[in-house]
């Protein structure tokens, strides 16, 4: 098996002098170095503090992940034994600590083992049940360092001695009690050892395999402790110094540190090696001087997804089954380019510049021939054996013998396809293109124009050859599929790739079909194939029906449909190679590197443009270790084992599907660290970040370690207005902006190297509570205070627009004083002195009373006009502006009272302005009760009284006259104006009461409540 190598340097940030490595149940990576602990999740390395040290270096010598999921640290200089739980590395208090601890092992039953190098006595110590103990002298042990301890699936504990192996039957004498509780103090007061092995060299080591056969390794080697008849239990490799790690991987190979000779893997010691493995090397190492951090190596361990980890001098290193293996059989860096043809038959066949290789199913790869020349093409000659193409002779190789034929042209060979007919074509370039059939040699046709120059050819799954011109084909009818290279839609034929879904062609644009074929129609390479020309000595003279047969196949006119864009499908661009296995796969190989697809969905979406089309990209993290090379021909095939042959600028490459296992374990997520501004905190399932915290950065890990850079990841914050999951992505970190105060939950979920999804997210509750400023009550606060400051600035409005339109009022109302009081003096008074000048008359016309009758009427119905008239100049008055006082005491000196009568008008109460229309009716009101009193009630005592009252406004009118006939609410009158009073009353909602029969004289009274009467105060 070959390996994929990573390698971690010091100047990569890795620890130096890696003593032990191990991984606890989380997934995490342990490193324990001369530096201190390191937690390693495949990317960074975390150093990991003592509680409670001063800052002190801890020195690190021994590893032990445990059962329940802890980590026990051994610790040099003194310090004895810390274990990290709960995200806390805490002493252990373990007593009496030696300078070193060698060794750390669990027993069945939870207790942790200590082996204390450095000293002869108290060599060994036990932790159980939340106490120490040491075995005492009774068990037999003999005083001598101990350097490891192994708990074996026998039930037996082994201690490796500095000279000698002791071992005690532990779980016989750890069930000696029937109670838990003490089952630890009679293990050690019933534990005795026995040497089994004596004259080792010191700082020895051992292991045991899968199945149950311990290993032991010294200076003198490797060799199995129960000997046996086998040549394969003992192995010897230098290892003076001793000190060495064993592990056994999941293949059953035994690795093992050495002092300064790096790391060796010995294959499946103590069984035979399989057909597979047979010829391979028994003893493999690896150096720093093919890569390894260092020849000193210190530290060995195999995690859990089958990753081997070696720990160095300097440095971390990882080596991992690798998915594409370079072949050491065959030579690399060829000074020409490699040539690669199957045979029909299965067999693989490979030719550089010195050698011809075949590869038969399942075996290593046999130089078949050497070459005198380098091998310019290789191809499939019908049943069995190739064609190969040297400088000066073609090659016909088969298992039974070797066929010489001349070659047409000293040109050379850009490729070569037999057909169906057995006709063997070679494109010369600007030698022109050729064909051989029944021992002829014959160019096609007899001179090609200079610009169409064959480059390459293939032959379709239907036997057919394509043959591929820089510049126009020939014209006319051809027993070849001939292809324009720059009249396509790839954008310039890089490939000719045979499939079961026709011919494709790949170019820098993408790949699509080389014939365009419709919907429904079987693919072109199962058409009917263009039957033997008619007369072979002169090929440009095809016969009918295979005219007929290549005019139906001919190229199109204009560039064919770009099926898979690499737009869409980037591994799409300049596919050089393509080979399907009856396995279902097709297999390319081009400037993404190998790619492999399902031969199904290649057809769907060939046949459906933008259909999904899953794939597998191997590069350079899978062991490819050169670019595809680029020249005609096959180059990638599949042997009849299912092995797939690359072709690649540096060597020649394999995959062998059989051996590609997916990783089947989901990697593990956790939530590394939150920082909020210069705080980071580290990550429980809740955090509560500081008050007003808005953007946040989460630092997460996945911990598979193949290929971490192809480790995904998707992330949600539920609680934020979007929770939608993110698209995968390699980051290991995100930050969140524009956080507002609430509760939220993180959640994070990844994929390992193979695209495998851990269903189950990591989660973290994050809890940001408000500040004063971001509080309900202080948003409240300001809503008021702004919803205040508008109704201030509302009220200011108000107030200018209402001071705008009193002041309009009152320029109006000047106005119609000063009309009015000009009709008044001037018309009015006139006509009422005209009126009392005919009363004057109509008196002395006692003797004609038909006439003064008359004149009665004419004179009343003067006196209403000059009332109506009154009324009107009443309205031109001013009102909301006026004292409502004064204007009444205007109005009494407007009225026709007798000389004598005594008008007195008086108010209550504090003043309060009126509505203007409740002010002008009030007046009118007011003042015809006052006409009526000076006219009708010879009255020589009248009084106005205004009542400014809280709940009602009052005016009242009440004279000494004569008196007239009583008028309530509900009363009905057309004398004296009543109804215009009454109907004025009504308009403002007011009560008249007017009391006709008061003694004396009559009263008035007008009430309106204070609401309708009294204006706002509006400042």
């Amino acid at each position: 098996m070959e390996f994929k190598h990573d390698a971690w340097t010091i100047e990569q940030g890795a620890p130096s002098r890696i003593n032990a490595i191990t991984q606890t149940r989380d997934g995490y990576l342990w490193i324990g170095s001369v530096e201190g602990l390191f937690r390693f999740d495949g990317v960074s390395f975390e150093p990991i503090r003592l509680e409670g040290d001063q800052g002190q270096r801890l020195v690190v010598s021994s590893l032990l992940a445990t059962r329940s999921g802890d980590l026990w640290v051994g610790l040099g200089r003194g310090r004895g034994v810390a274990r990290w739980r709960d995200g806390r590395l805490v002493d252990a208090r373990m007593p009496n600590p030696s300078r070193e601890v060698n060794d750390l092992q669990e027993d069945p039953q939870g207790g942790i083992w200590v082996a204390r190098g450095g000293r002869s006595t108290g060599m060994l110590a036990r932790f159980h049940d939340g106490r120490w103990e040491e075995p005492g002298p009774e068990t037999g042990l003999p005083a001598q360092p101990v350097w490891q301890l192994h708990f074996g699936r026998d039930g037996r504990l082994r201690v490796v001695l500095s000279g000698a192996l002791a071992v005690a039957d532990f779980t016989q004498h750890s069930n000696t009690t029937g109670q838990a509780n003490q089952a630890s103090q009679a293990t050690l007061k019933t534990l005795r050892f026995q040497l089994v092995e004596t004259g080792l060299s010191p700082r020895a080591s051992l292991t045991e395999d899968t199945h149950g056969q311990l290993w032991l390794s010294d200076a003198n080697g490797l060799r199995a402790l129960q000997r046996s008849a086998s040549p394969d239990t003992a192995f010897r490799y230098p290892n003076p110094v001793g000190g060495s790690r064993l592990i056994f991987d999941r293949q059953g190979d035994l690795w093992t540190t050495t002092f300064n000779s790096g790391v060796l893997r010995i294959q499946a010691p103590g069984h035979p090696l399989t057909s597979a493995r047979k010829d391979a090397r028994r003893i493999a190492s690896l150096q720093a001087s093919a890569g390894l951090t260092s020849d000193q190596t210190r530290a060995l361990f195999q995690d859990r997804e089958g990753n081997v980890w070696v720990g160095t001098e300097l440095g971390l290193d990882l080596l991992r089954p690798a998915s594409v293996v370079a072949d050491p059989d065959l030579p690399a860096n060829s000074p020409t380019s490699y040539r690669l043809a199957v045979t029909r038959d299965g067999v693989v066949y490979v030719a550089d510049a010195s050698g011809l290789y075949a590869i038969a199913p399942g075996e290593r790869p046999r130089r078949v021939m050497a070459l005198e020349s380098p091998a310019e093409a290789l191809c499939d000659a019908g049943e069995r054996g190739v064609w190969l193409f040297l400088a000066d002779r073609v090659l016909k190789v088969d298992p039974d013998r070797v066929t010489r034929l001349a070659k047409p042209v000293r040109g050379t060979a850009y490729g070569c396809a037999e057909d169906q007919e057995g006709r063997l074509w070679m494109p010369g370039l600007d030698q022109g293109l050729h064909w051989w059939q029944d021992g002829h040699w014959q160019r096609w046709p007899e001179a090609l124009p200079s610009a169409s120059l064959p480059a390459n050819a293939a032959r379709d799954r239907g036997g057919r050859v394509a043959v591929v011109f820089r510049g126009p084909p020939p014209s006319g009818d051809t027993p070849f599929l001939a292809l324009d290279m720059s009249r396509s839609a790839v954008g310039g034929i890089e490939g000719l790739l045979p499939s079961q879904a026709g011919l494709l062609i790949s170019g820098s644009l993408g790949l699509g079909p080389a014939i365009a074929t419709p919907p429904g129609s079987p693919p072109h390479d199962a058409l009917k194939p263009p039957p033997a020309l008619a007369n072979p000595a002169n090929p440009a003279t095809p016969s009918a029906a295979s005219s007929a047969s290549a005019r139906s196949s001919a190229l199109p006119n204009g560039p064919l449909a770009l099926a898979l864009p690499a737009s869409a499908h980037p591994w799409a661009a300049s596919v050089n190679g393509l080979t399907q296995t009856p396995a279902g796969d097709t297999w390319l190989i081009g400037d993404a590197g190998i790619v492999r697809l399902r031969t199904a969905d290649l057809q769907a979406a060939l046949q459906q443009p933008g259909a999904a089309l899953p794939y597998r990209v191997f590069d350079f993290k899978d062991g490819l270790n050169s670019f595809v090379q680029k020249a005609p021909g096959a180059q990638v095939v599949t042997g009849a084992d299912g092995r797939v042959w690359f072709l690649t600028r540096r060597n020649v490459q394999r995959i062998d599907p059989a051996t590609l296992a997916p990783n089947p374990l989901p990697p593990p997520v956790l939530v590394r660290a939150v920082q909020a501004g210069d705080d980071t905190f580290a990550a429980g399932s809740s955090l509560t970040l500081p008050a007003g915290t808005t953007t946040v950065r989460i630092d997460f890990t996945a911990l598979s370690f193949p290929v971490p850079s192809r480790v995904r990841f998707r992330h949600r914050l539920v609680g934020a207005e979007q929770e939608r999951w993110s698209e995968p992505r390699p980051d290991r970190s995100i930050v969140l902006q524009d956080l507002k105060p609430g509760r939220y939950r993180f959640e994070v979920m990844a994929s390992n190297n193979d695209g495998l999804w851990n269903p189950q997210p990591a989660q973290l509750a994050l809890s940001i509570p408000a500040t004063f400023t971001q509080s309900l009550v202080f948003k409240l606060a300001v809503a008021g205070a702004v919803g205040l400051l508008l109704y201030s600035l509302y009220l200011m409005r108000i107030r200018r627009i209402l001071a705008r339109l009193r002041e309009r009022s009152e320029d109006r109302s000047r106005e119609r004083e000063r009309i009015a009081r000009d009709i008044h003096d001037t018309l009015l008074q006139s006509v009422q002195g005209l009126i009392l000048r005919f009363h004057a008359v109509v008196g002395r016309m006692q003797h004609e009373p038909a006439l003064q009758q008359s004149l009665h009427q004419a004179l009343d119905r003067a006196e209403a006009v000059v009332v109506e008239g009154r009324d009107r100049l009443q309205g031109l008055r001013r009102a909301s502006g006026s004292d409502l006082e004064q204007e009444l005491r205007l109005l009494v000196q407007e009225k026709p009272f007798c000389a004598g009568t005594q008008v007195n008008v008086s108010s209550s109460g504090p003043h309060r302005r009126l509505r203007p229309h409740v002010f002008d009716e009030v007046l009118c009101i007011t003042g015809e009760a006052l006409f009526n009193a000076a006219r009708h009630a010879r009255a020589s005592d009248v009084a106005v009284h205004i009542d400014y009252g809280r709940h009602w406004f009052t005016v009242q009118v009440h004279d000494n006259g004569i008196g007239m006939v009583r008028t309530g609410k509900d009363g009905h009158s057309s004398h004296f104006g009543l109804l215009g009073m009454k109907e004025r009353a009504a308009r403002v909602s007011a009560e008249l009461d007017i009391n006709g029969q008061a003694r004396p004289g009559t009263q008035v009274s007008l009430r309106i409540k204070a609401r309708i009467a009294y204006a706002r105060d509006t400042g």
